[in-house]
């Protein structure tokens, strides 16, 4: 770790860097809730102006949620890096190691009560995301459920986001609801 610079966002030293990322910002937020000396001001805070990095290639990667739930960690990367444009929900992953091998869960991070439609399009791009891996996706839709021995709202939301998977992904492996 000794070859890798450490940068602080608030040391003086950053002060054009973060002017510089603050202009770029404003470019983006303004009229979307950020004046210019807000822009400027919030590049002070770490995940913001890592995202900036991020966004701008001073950085390849940015980790980020150590002090900080998931989706105060996302939303700054949101706002300044922005989403894909066949992307109209964000969503998280985790990754669980096993014994068996990685376990893939989404999105248990960023969406409060997603739609059947939305629970397809998350299912979709880490299915993606898994195949990047070189790892087949074998998805199953959870609930309290197991193929309808339970009805509720829950379950019938999973039952559909499966069928809407089934009928414009047919060679995706998914199954649910289940528990």
């Amino acid at each position: 770790l000794a070859d890798l610079p450490i940068i602080d966002p608030r040391d003086d030293e950053q002060e054009s860097k973060r002017e510089f990322y603050g202009e770029l910002f404003f470019k983006k937020r303004q009229r979307k809730g950020f004046n210019h000396y807000e822009s400027i001001k919030i590049m002070k805070e770490r995940n913001h102006f890592g995202a900036m990095m991020v966004e701008t290639g001073d950085a390849d990667a940015m980790i980020t949620g150590i002090t900080r739930s998931y989706r105060s960690s996302v939303r700054p990367a949101i706002r300044t890096i922005g989403m894909q444009k066949d992307v109209n929900v964000v969503s998280g992953m985790y990754i669980l190691n096993t014994k068996r091998g990685p376990l893939f869960l989404a999105d248990t991070t960023v969406n409060l009560n997603p739609t059947a439609e939305q629970i397809a399009e998350i299912t979709v791009h880490v299915a993606k995301m898994i195949r990047r891996l070189k790892m087949t996706p074998r998805i199953a839709l959870l609930s309290y459920s197991n193929f309808g021995s339970s009805p509720g709202p829950d379950p019938e939301k999973m039952a559909k986001a499966a069928e809407i998977l089934h009928e414009t992904h047919p060679n995706l492996i998914v199954d649910g609801e289940m528990q």
